[in-house]
C-alpha cells in the first residue's frame, strides 16, 4: 500500500513538472513571436526563460486549515472514535488513584481517604508476596515454553492428515472457539447432550415409574 501511495505521489509530481514546462514554453513562444526584431525577440526569450524557469516557480504550500476545510467530512468522521478513545482510554486512568486511597464504596473516589503508599507497603510485606511473584514468573515461563510451539506442532500434525473429511472436521472444531464465545459453545454442547441423552433417559424413567402420569 505504501508503494502504491509513493508511485501515485511521483506521478502527481511529474505531472506538475510537465505543466510548468508547458506554461513556460508557451509564454516564451508568445513573447518571441510578438517582437519585431530577431535579436530583441531572442534576448527577450532568454530573459523570460530565466525568469520563468521551472526551478524558479515555487508552489505555495497549503496549510493545515486548507486541508481541514477541504476534507472536513473525513475529519468529522474521526470525532466519534477520538471521543471514544479519550473517554475510555485516557479518562479511565483516573481510576488508578484507587491504589493510593483507603477506598470505600459508599464514599467513592472523592470521599475516600488518601493513604499514599500504605497499600503497596501492605502488599510487599505480606508473607505470600514472594511466593506469588515466583508463581507468576513460573507460569509465564511455562506459557512461553508450551503455548508458543503448540500451535506450530498442531499445524504440522493437521498437515499430515490424509483423510479430508476428518481434517476439515478437526480444523472446524479447533477454530470454532476463536469465533464464538465459550458461553455459546457451552450452551450448544449442553443443549445437545440434554436433547440426545438426558431428556430421553428421563422420559423413560418417568414412564417406567409413573406410567399413569405419562
Amino acid at each position: 500500500m505504501q508503494k502504491c501511495m509513493d508511485n501515485s505521489a511521483d506521478k502527481v509530481h511529474n505531472e506538475i513538472k510537465q505543466r510548468r514546462r508547458f506554461v513556460v514554453n508557451t509564454t516564451i513562444a508568445r513573447h518571441t513571436t510578438s517582437t519585431d526584431s530577431g535579436g530583441a525577440s531572442f534576448s527577450m526569450g532568454q530573459s523570460k526563460s530565466k525568469m520563468l524557469s521551472p526551478d524558479a516557480i515555487s508552489v505555495k504550500k497549503k496549510g493545515f486549515l486548507y486541508y481541514l476545510k477541504r476534507d472536513w467530512q473525513l475529519s468529522a468522521l474521526m470525532l466519534l472514535p477520538m471521543a471514544f478513545i479519550i473517554v475510555f482510554k485516557y479518562f479511565a486512568y483516573t481510576g488508578l488513584s484507587v491504589a493510593f486511597l483507603d477506598y470505600k464504596i459508599g464514599k467513592g473516589y472523592a470521599g475516600s481517604k488518601f493513604v499514599g503508599l500504605k497499600v503497596f507497603e501492605k502488599v510487599f510485606k505480606h508473607r505470600d508476596f514472594g511466593k506469588a511473584v515466583a508463581n507468576t514468573l513460573l507460569l509465564n515461563v511455562l506459557d512461553l515454553l508450551f503455548s508458543f510451539p503448540m500451535p506450530i506442532i498442531l499445524a504440522l500434525l493437521l498437515n499430515e492428515i490424509r483423510v479430508k473429511w476428518f481434517k476439515r472436521v478437526t480444523q472446524t472444531l479447533l477454530y470454532l472457539p476463536h469465533f464464538l464465545s465459550w458461553v455459546i459453545i457451552g450452551g450448544m454442547i449442553t443443549s445437545t447432550v440434554f436433547t440426545l441423552f438426558v431428556i430421553p433417559v428421563l422420559f423413560l424413567w418417568l414412564k417406567k415409574h409413573f406410567p399413569q402420569r405419562i
